[in-house]
């Protein structure tokens, strides 16, 4: 085989190798999968999940939205903190709905490289949000196991209440999408207002389980807890899909050919560029 041909051969190889795929989109988003940055960049080496700085560097990069994940405070504020103890991430004890917003906020990450960053309060992030025309999915955590029922009614009626007169004074209605666990939850956001929500299901089963009891707009699960087949059943239902715990180039390919509304990434640069 000549030289000339070889390198031809190469060529091809390479050029092929590069062209972008044709993940041929058929959602109920337009046919267009939104690129979200999950907890802001999630696993970056830089910047704290949830954090301010973490939400302001994914939608740089030119990310549709973020999800983050957010908790309510004793006195009906809102902090931006995944895990159910602070002690786990920063230098304070109790749990977020335990204390007070400046109680909480006041924390700082206790890991290196973290150690200059406290918790943001959602307000923050919705300023962020508000000012730069994104969107944003808000993950509603509530670690109340040991709570009676009538106490977790009572609990959640208000974290829809405090909730909703957030969202509604920065007015991201259309911005905005919901994902939660607590049915409680969902029953009181859709009888105040109009928020879009998706329940948060551990799998497939449970979610078709719970859509026969609760009214919700779609499902926010693991990408590795669904098939493509399956999205295309909830989508024939008319609910929409988010996918969610990518953290690699091949993850998030792997995502996008289910076919999804939504993916959240750790790996934002990557999804912006294959979802355009």
């Amino acid at each position: 085989m000549s030289f000339r041909i070889l390198l031809y051969i190469t060529l091809f190889t390479a050029v092929a190798s590069c062209k972008k795929e044709d993940y041929e989109i058929v959602n109920l988003s337009g046919n267009k999968v939104l690129a979200y940055g999950h907890g802001g960049m999630r696993n970056s080496p830089l910047y704290p999940i949830n954090s301010l700085e973490s939400v302001s560097k994914c939608i740089s990069l030119g990310a549709d939205g973020v999800e983050v994940d957010i908790q309510m405070t004793a006195d009906g504020e809102f902090v931006a903190y995944h895990d159910r103890f602070l002690s786990s991430l920063t230098n304070k004890s109790g749990k977020p709905h335990e204390l007070t917003l400046s109680q909480v906020t006041s924390a700082s990450y206790e890991y290196i490289p973290y150690t200059d960053y406290k918790i943001a309060s959602l307000e923050s992030i919705l300023l962020l949000i508000a000012g730069r025309e994104k969107r944003i999915s808000l993950d509603c955590k509530a670690y109340i196991d040991d709570y009676s029922y009538a106490e977790k009614r009572v609990f959640f009626e208000k974290y829809a209440t405090q909730l909703i007169k957030i969202l509604d004074k920065y007015e991201l209605n259309s911005k905005v999408t919901i994902e939660t666990q607590a049915p409680e939850l969902i029953e009181y956001l859709n009888s105040k207002s109009d928020y879009l929500i998706y329940y948060y299901p551990f799998s497939v089963a449970e979610a078709w389980s719970k859509n026969k009891n609760f009214e919700f707009d779609g499902i926010s699960i693991d990408n590795e807890h669904i098939s493509k087949e399956e999205v295309v059943e909830f989508h024939k239902k008319g609910l929409k899909v988010i996918l969610w715990g990518t953290s690699s180039n091949k993850e998030n390919e792997e995502a996008m050919r289910k076919s999804p509304d939504m993916i959240q990434s750790a790996k934002v640069k990557h999804l912006v560029k294959i979802t355009r």
